[in-house]
């Protein structure tokens, strides 16, 4: 069983004689969400089915429906029910008059042997009975093996997540980091910051990459240099490598990882966004063949051994089915082939900070004097550094936690550089433009901050940024 509730979700409410009606799905803004959340009224149950599977495990998370409840609160309550056994409550979930804003959150082993039980989520009034305004919000409902939580998460509110991130992104990359970056790449150096970009005319333009390029300099660990393996390559197969490129999007560090390797492949640029490839093909090849596939990448579906080299550039974070994807490589490529990670983010599920390294980020953010704490994109001079789950409503990091463990039953590391604790959000499109390049003093800042981050690696702390060229077993 693998079950996450949203509005496409197969599952039963139960709803009182005389009640009223209610919009079942809304958004309850006081909590901060920002994905809708389904709505039970005090009296209402929603029951869902269950399989005869054996070891599920049942996640809810939930909030008050309104900003003000009833002066008794209300009470969530889970409960199984058994087929000939009765009912057993599992778990009961007060919410105080007060904490309407707050969140809560709960996982419970459901028993074995449930075939033909239903678990059943009841909204009920507070300990006086007073059921004015008492809305519970489920603002996620999973019962799934505990190691398909993940996958049964992002599955959830497809269609939503999609129309959000075309908006992100469509904002995003109007960003000026952004456009300087694409327009001057002629190099995937120029793209992806390393010690080599030092040396590279105009690689470092901004203060985010500059970090970046001293953070392969005074690391131990730097960006495998991808231009030199895609020479060795094809000096290898003695003709033009098989190039399958995966979320290619507009395919800017493809085209730079060409000219600077100054070889010729074949290929395939695969994307959901047709608008996307489009302006990939209008970019300067220098006599690659190019072709494209307009294709959701979860549903990838690639001839047997017919590619040398599959490339994703910071894609995989945004992948929901890890699983499919990964094994669809692994039967693509031709024996001797190579999968290229580059650019991931392997941190935290929604590109967050963990605990810890958000806590050293916020006290090397501290000690910034303010003009350097500004946040361009609200204006706000900010206290700690922003953490938000960008994975809620989008597929930005959705399954961030699992590429590794994923990737590990198919795949073989050859050369890894994995980087940077925290740096990546001090410095990035929030915070880059407060930083003048021009000047010594802004530069030795940054020193100081790529240092802080190093130390915070040291200390055992997240790293969150991947790149990494892997080989199939076998």
């Amino acid at each position: 069983m693998n079950f996450a509730l949203d509005a496409s979700s197969s599952y039963d409410v139960a709803t009182p004689e005389g009640h009223p009606e209610v919009c079942r799905w809304q958004a309850a803004p006081h909590t901060g969400a920002v994905k809708p959340a389904l709505i039970l009224l005090a009296g209402e149950t929603l029951s869902l089915g269950l399989s005869a599977e054996e070891g599920l495990l049942c996640r809810l998370r939930y909030s008050a429906g309104l900003p003000e409840i009833s002066a008794d609160g209300l009470e969530g309550e889970l409960a199984l029910i058994l087929p000939g056994d009765g009912e057993r409550v599992l778990v009961r979930m007060p919410i105080r008059r007060g904490e309407e804003a707050r969140v809560g959150c709960v996982s419970v082993e459901l028993p074995r042997a449930i075939a033909g039980a239903r678990l059943s989520l009841r909204c009920l009034p507070g300990p006086l009975n007073d059921p004015a305004a008492d809305w519970l919000a489920v603002h996620e409902f999973i019962v799934a093996p505990p190691e398909l939580h993940g996958l049964a998460r992002a599955r959830s509110f497809g269609a939503l997540r999609a129309e959000n991130e075309r908006a992100h992104f469509a904002y995003a990359y109007r960003h000026p980091m952004y456009q300087e970056r694409f327009l001057r790449a002629s190099h995937i150096d120029a793209l992806i910051p390393s010690a080599r970009s030092l040396s590279l005319s105009g690689a470092c333009a901004n203060a985010f990459d500059l970090a970046h390029a001293l953070l392969g300099q005074r690391g131990a660990n730097d960006v495998p240099d991808f231009s030199l393996r895609l020479q060795e390559l094809a000096k290898r197969l003695g003709r033009p490598p098989r190039v399958l490129s995966l979320c290619a999007g507009t395919a800017a560090t493809e085209a730079a990882l060409l000219r600077g390797a100054n070889v010729t492949v074949e290929l395939c640029l695969v994307d959901i966004d047709e608008s996307l490839l489009a302006a990939a093909c209008e970019r300067d090849w220098s006599g690659a063949r190019i072709s494209v596939l307009v294709q959701d990448v979860n549903k990838l579906d690639v001839a047997e051994a017919s590619v040398d080299l599959v490339i994703c550039v910071s894609g995989a974070h945004h992948l929901v089915e890890l699983e499919h994807v990964f094994a669809q490589i692994r039967t693509a490529l031709a024996p001797g082939g190579e999968l290229w990670l580059i650019g991931e983010q392997v941190g935290p599920n929604g590109n967050r900070l963990d605990n810890a390294a958000l806590a050293a980020a916020n006290a090397v953010f501290a000690t910034l004097p303010e003009e350097f704490r500004r946040n361009q994109r609200t204006g706000i001079t900010d206290l700690t550094l922003p953490n938000q789950d960008c994975a809620e409503a989008t597929f930005e990091g959705i399954r961030s936690d699992d590429i590794e463990p994923v990737l590990a039953r198919y795949f073989l590391p050859i050369e890894l550089c994995r980087r940077n604790v925290f740096l990546w959000r001090i410095v990035g499109p929030d915070y880059v433009l407060n930083y003048d390049l021009a000047r010594a003093d802004h530069q030795r800042l940054l020193e100081q901050l790529v240092d802080a981050d190093l130390a915070a690696a040291a200390h055992g702390l997240r790293l969150t940024e991947l790149h990494g060229i892997y080989r199939a077993f076998g």
